[in-house]
């Protein structure tokens, strides 16, 4: 093993060393602290077990990303995001995202988390159209760095898969970065989900965050990522009397007017009480990210391949 980190590093990382730091590929706070040969030595053993989807997938990159791309902007004819976009491996930290490469916002995209994750279902086109849809979110309607609640994750990431939802019918709740059984537990707890998160729409904690948000989430009553369900169904309800553009221009207090109403007509009565404010909670730095975006630049792909 201490052979392969080293030809790792000498062969990929050194080659795209950006790719490679902390803020790009390190887990979220509270967990343990960033060593890349750590992650390396942790990572590497599964690769051989995945290699063939990747080539698959690097080979759909290679012959469909200007479709993709295409399709979105003809969905979207306002998208005027010009970033660079990275297909590149994430030592598992993320299947798409947005993150700061070389101090710009960039979209990236991990090959072998997505291979992880979606095995030989593996579909890129759902997927690149949540991530850019976030990019586009973010560039029409700029949200609060400094937001310390679960309004705007519930809000975005419910969005997103609304949108790759309505670009692609027939994609599986997992294609949708959802899951089966996130799907089926999420409807059967709906109505308690719902009255739980409605506190957290003032304040929240970054536990929540990561249990509501996150792969890591640590609570066993709840599906991990559970969020992105609650979410789509929340947006879902907000979206009976608005269009798609509209539903991206929501903010502020309009925003959690709707969302918050959405969360008590799937609590179903539940709970009455309005939610409570001033929990005392850090700033939720990762999904700051999604939220910001730079117009003005050329889309630049980038497929990350070793020398």
């Amino acid at each position: 093993m201490p052979r392969q980190v080293e030809l790792f590093r000498s062969m990929v990382v050194s080659s795209h060393p950006q790719l490679f730091k902390e803020n790009v590929v390190g887990r979220s706070a509270g967990t343990e602290p960033f060593s890349l040969d750590s992650r390396l030595r942790e990572w590497l053993p599964d690769l051989p077990r995945r290699i063939e989807i990747m080539r698959r997938l690097t080979h759909e990159i290679e012959s469909n990303l200007r479709g993709f791309d295409d399709s979105f902007r003809r969905a979207f004819p306002s998208f005027a995001w010009r970033g660079k976009v990275y297909f590149t491996v994430s030592l598992d930290a993320f299947d798409g995202t947005v993150r700061k490469v070389e101090k710009e916002m960039a979209l990236l995209f991990g090959v072998d988390k997505i291979a992880k994750i979606h095995g030989a279902g593996a579909s890129l086109e759902p997927l690149f159209h949540h991530e850019l849809f976030h990019v586009h979110h973010g560039a029409i309607t700029p949200q609060p760095e400094d937001d310390r609640t679960l309004l705007y994750p519930l809000w975005n990431e419910g969005l997103a898969v609304f949108v790759a939802k309505k670009l692609h019918p027939h994609a599986s709740w997992q294609q949708l970065v959802l899951s089966d059984e996130m799907v089926r537990r999420g409807a059967e707890q709906l109505p308690r989900l719902a009255c739980e998160l409605r506190p957290h729409l003032k304040g929240s904690t970054e536990a929540a965050f990561r249990d509501f948000f996150m792969g890591a989430g640590k609570r066993s009553d709840i599906p991990n990522r559970v969020g992105y369900y609650v979410g789509l169904r929340v947006v879902q309800e907000v979206a009976r009397a608005r269009s798609v553009e509209e539903l991206a221009r929501l903010r502020g207090k309009e925003l959690f007017i709707a969302v918050d109403g959405a969360l008590a007509r799937l609590a179903g009565g539940r709970c009455t009480s309005p939610p409570s404010s001033g929990i005392d909670s850090p700033t939720l730095d990762d999904r700051d990210d999604r939220s910001r975006s730079s117009p003005d630049r050329p889309l630049q792909v980038r497929l990350l391949r070793s020398p």
